[in-house]
This record gives C-alpha cells, sequence and structure tokens, in this order.
C-alpha cells in the first residue's frame, strides 16, 4: 500500500509539473504568398493571428494546439474579363470585393535548442485544417457575385524561429513557415511576432 500512495505521489507530482509549465502563445503577422492561382486568384497577400497551446514533453520538445485566423486582402485587379459596352449603360468592372477569410485548427510540435538560454532557437512542424470563407466582388459598387465557394483543406507546415525570453514565465518569439495545401498546390509564408505567458 504504501508503494502504491508513494507511486501515485510522484506521478502528481511529475503531472504537476509539467502542468505548471504550459504556456500560452498569442501571436500575430504577416501572409506572403509564393504563388497565386486556385484558391488565392483574387487576393493579395495579408494577415494573421493565432493562439497556440504549448505543452512540454520533455526538456526541449513540446506539443503544440493552435487556433488560427487569416484575412487575405481582396484583389480587383486580378480580373481580367469585362462586359462588352451596352448602349446607354456603363461597362461593368470589378470596383471592390470581400477579403477572403481563414480559420484553422493545427496541431503540432516545437523542438528547442536551450529553453533555458535568453535566445532560443527552434523547428516547428504543424499539421491541421483550415476553413475558407466565401467571398464576394461587385461590379460598379453595386452588384455583388460571388467568385469563391467555401472550402476546408489540410495543410501542413515547417518553420524556425526564436524565443526571447524575457524571465522564467514571459518570452517573445518570432518565426516564419513554410506553409502547403496539397490539394491546390499552394505555398504561402506567414512571418509571426508572439507573446508567450504561463497558462
Amino acid at each position: 500500500m504504501k508503494q502504491l500512495i508513494l507511486f501515485l505521489a510522484v506521478i502528481l507530482f511529475f503531472h504537476s509539473e509539467s502542468l505548471s509549465q504550459i504556456k500560452f502563445e498569442i501571436s500575430g503577422g504577416y501572409i506572403n504568398s509564393l504563388n497565386s492561382e486556385n484558391l488565392f486568384t483574387h487576393t493579395k497577400d495579408g494577415i494573421q493571428g493565432s493562439l497556440t497551446l504549448l505543452y512540454p514533453l520533455t526538456e526541449l520538445t513540446q506539443l503544440t494546439g493552435k487556433v488560427i485566423y487569416q484575412s487575405r486582402r481582396f484583389n480587383p485587379k486580378s480580373f481580367s474579363f469585362y462586359v462588352p459596352l451596352v448602349v446607354g449603360y456603363p461597362m461593368p468592372v470589378v470596383t471592390n470585393g470581400d477579403n477572403l477569410k481563414s480559420f484553422g485548427l493545427l496541431i503540432g510540435a516545437r523542438v528547442n535548442s536551450n529553453r533555458h538560454h535568453f535566445i532560443n532557437p527552434y523547428v516547428k512542424a504543424e499539421t491541421g485544417l483550415i476553413y475558407h470563407s466565401d467571398s464576394y466582388y461587385e461590379l460598379n459598387n453595386a452588384t455583388r457575385m460571388k467568385y469563391f465557394g467555401s472550402k476546408t483543406l489540410f495543410e501542413y507546415s515547417f518553420g524556425i524561429g526564436l524565443n526571447i525570453k524575457l524571465s522564467n514565465s514571459y518570452s517573445f518569439n518570432i518565426d516564419g513557415n513554410l506553409s502547403h495545401i496539397p490539394a491546390e498546390g499552394l505555398v504561402y509564408f506567414p512571418i509571426n511576432l508572439g507573446f508567450q505567458l504561463p497558462l
């Protein structure tokens, strides 16, 4: 019985130690699209925000769970068609449109070089699903027409970053990812700045 109590006490101690090391990260950044076919044909670069939970597995490895939001700017100049002029009516042209908004859930891992140094390089990998919302454009600031249907697509990414330690509990992160959406053959490059704090 004493051995069982001792075993449970050790498990609870290490479990509480790992819980005390769980971190929460708030980040935001810039999205640079490396190609603009298919899904992002009518958009420019954009912005991204995310909330990440980091759970320590070992001294140098963390599991991550992330919720992201992305917005890519609408690009009216991407439309090359023009409707022929009809007598008495102006020629319709694309004048405006909705930004492409995306929401995603990703899981992954980070491997740190040394979490006790002031500057700590790390590598990371993530995978998950991202929902890309319906979008519309306007003709002559009046008629709205849909140009893209909603899609939920698989995505994976690899990245490198730096963690700059402010204290044992707080730090800044800066990282860049190479993200790939296989179904659309798309590659984009998000650069993020984040703030890490204890949960």
